[in-house]
């Protein structure tokens, strides 16, 4: 059984590790990336392969032998360019080390949440924050899909300035950039708190 690990997002830094899951030790047959290889200048998506599958599929005696594909942007210069460039950046201007500082910020600075009546649990990795909101916090019951709730306090957050998602519409997801500097990032989770609060009466209609 092959193990592919998708680290489309989680990739380049983002959880204090080139990849996340260097921190289970986990060893896959196939990494999935793409977005953080160029920081998001450049579209480019890839597949890292372990030496035994690239082996496997390279070797011309198995059959069916060679792995023949082909897309038309494949090995796109420009893009492939921009990667290398970020890549370098990343261990030139000691991006991973930066993250690993900033998390410790953000996780003091996401602590006051935790005891918020809605808010079930915070889960972190690197610069990779979840907030669960739950309409129950003894039983951690989720709001019914129609309550809207992550999405209410999305917007409200966007209207304040912030950038934020809600998946499964319970679970509010924050990733700021690599660089963000200690003001904004305390600045970022109080709008996120703020926007919690504000959107709590779910008696009205949330928002298209």
């Amino acid at each position: 059984m092959l193990l592919i690990v998708d680290e489309v997002i989680t990739g380049f830094g983002r959880t204090e590790a080139w990849f996340a899951c260097e921190h289970e030790e986990v060893v896959a047959d196939m990494i999935t990336f793409a977005k953080g290889v160029t920081n998001g200048y450049v579209p480019l998506g890839g597949v890292i392969l372990s030496d035994a599958l690239w082996d496997e599929l390279r070797d011309p005696d198995r059959r069916p032998g060679y792995l023949m594909h082909g897309f038309t942007h494949s090995g796109h210069p420009v893009a492939c360019a921009v990667a290398l460039a970020y890549i370098e950046a990343i261990e030139k201007e000691g991006h991973l080390a930066r993250v690993r500082e900033t998390s410790e910020l953000l996780a003091k600075a996401v602590a006051p949440l935790r005891d918020h009546p809605e808010v079930g649990e915070v889960r972190q990795a690197g610069l990779m924050l979840g907030v669960e909101l739950v309409a129950d916090r003894e039983t951690r019951q989720r709001w019914p899909v129609e309550a809207g709730r992550g999405r209410r306090a999305a917007l409200a957050a966007r209207e304040r300035g912030l950038l934020t998602r809600g998946l499964l519409d319970d679970i509010l997801c924050f990733a700021p950039p690599f660089t963000i500097s200690e003001e904004m990032l305390r600045l970022s989770v109080e709008i996120l708190s703020e926007s919690i609060a504000a959107t709590g009466d779910l008696h009205a209609e949330p928002r298209a």
